[in-house]
């Protein structure tokens, strides 16, 4: 493309089984946050609510990660791939990932083909079409060597470096010390990416970029979105009629308003403004909506942290019609919600 051509984005294709991917996500964002970091009020409190906590899950996880987990990718068959700042499951040393089943054991030939695994954290992680693993996150390496990460790296399906895509962004593409938070993989192979950059291979960026299958940037992309936000990218979703859905910790795009949220058309522009009294807030600028999930009716399950206009804790999860208006009989039924905030800002 050229700065002066049209931005297109090809429709999301469902993943196969087609149809399954959305609810899917949806569930494994409630499901999972709400099992790993527990409802307040616990059992009586779901009795109340309607939202029952997944002892199940609880108990089979058990003693768990011994650190942060932020990134949770849920699997057809069930079972999640988790990566963040850990390095033991259950007291078995794990290299920044795990690859877990439906009844959260580990992996273990998964585990011992990852090795060492990640110098960092990695903060999602996308499967993809060839069985290998697309990562991103604050990432400095990979195998204990430094330097063969920097924000970003892409595992071969034995799990090994791909280091042909890794020599195609060249070194620190995003800067030094470059967090990317979150990536979307589009039919045609392009890659959009978000986080705390301003910077692609030396060209100011807004936080925001799209790269081509050949992983050159997406210059039409990187004219229409511009100065782009003031703030971290934390999560992308695709949006109907070839837009987005952008969550993170800014409050414009491009300058104009946008707290926490940003839902761009097809040509990277605010679609539609974020409702006053979920601006009221959102606005607060220790506010963060950390992640996203489709609800498949076109709606969206957002999670992160702010402070209602009350002055009350947020539920730490919150549902959005396809206009960003807030669902309040689903949050009432949620109940008191995720303790202490659904992903909190400084993770």
């Amino acid at each position: 493309m050229t700065p002066d051509s049209p931005v297109r984005r090809a429709p999301a294709a469902a993943p196969s089984p087609a149809g399954r991917a959305r609810a899917r996500w949806a569930a494994a964002l409630v499901v999972a946050l709400v099992s790993v970091i527990g409802i307040g009020g616990g059992t009586a409190h779901a009795e109340t609510t309607g939202m029952v906590l997944d002892q199940q899950f609880v108990e089979n996880l058990g003693s768990g990660f011994d650190g942060p987990v932020s990134a949770i990718t849920p699997l057809e068959d069930g079972g999640y791939l988790m990566g963040g700042a850990f390095s033991g499951y259950r007291g078995t040393p794990v290299g920044g990932i795990a690859r877990l089943d439906a009844d959260l054991q580990l992996d273990e030939q998964f585990n011992h083909d990852l090795g060492a695994g990640i110098v960092g954290q990695a903060r999602q992680i996308v499967p993809m079409p060839d069985g290998g693993y697309l990562v991103v996150g604050t990432i400095f390496g990979f195998h204990g060597q430094w330097g063969t990460g920097h924000g970003i790296l892409r595992l071969r399906p034995d799990l090994s470096l791909d280091t042909a895509f890794m020599d195609a962004l060249g070194w620190y593409p995003f800067g030094p010390f470059a967090t990317v938070r979150t990536a979307l993989v589009e039919p045609d192979g392009a890659i959009v990416l978000g986080g705390e950059f301003t910077e692609f291979q030396g060209t100011p960026v807004g936080r925001l970029v799209r790269l081509t299958a050949d992983l050159e940037l997406d210059a039409a992309f990187a004219a229409a979105t511009g100065t782009g936000f003031d703030g971290a990218v934390r999560a992308v979703l695709p949006a109907p009629e070839g837009g987005y859905l952008i969550a993170g910790s800014f409050g414009t795009y491009q300058g104009e308003r946008a707290p926490r949220l940003a839902l761009l058309d097809a040509g990277l522009q605010l679609s539609t403004p974020v409702p006053d009294d979920l601006a009221a807030v959102l606005d607060d600028p220790d506010a963060a909506v950390s992640a996203l999930a489709p609800t498949g009716d076109g709606g969206y399950v957002a999670g992160g942290y702010w402070t209602e206009a009350d002055g009350t804790p947020g539920r730490g999860l919150m549902r959005l019609d396809a206009r960003l208006h807030r669902d309040t009989a689903w949050e009432t039924w949620l109940g008191a919600g995720i303790q202490n905030s659904a992903i909190p800002p400084s993770t």
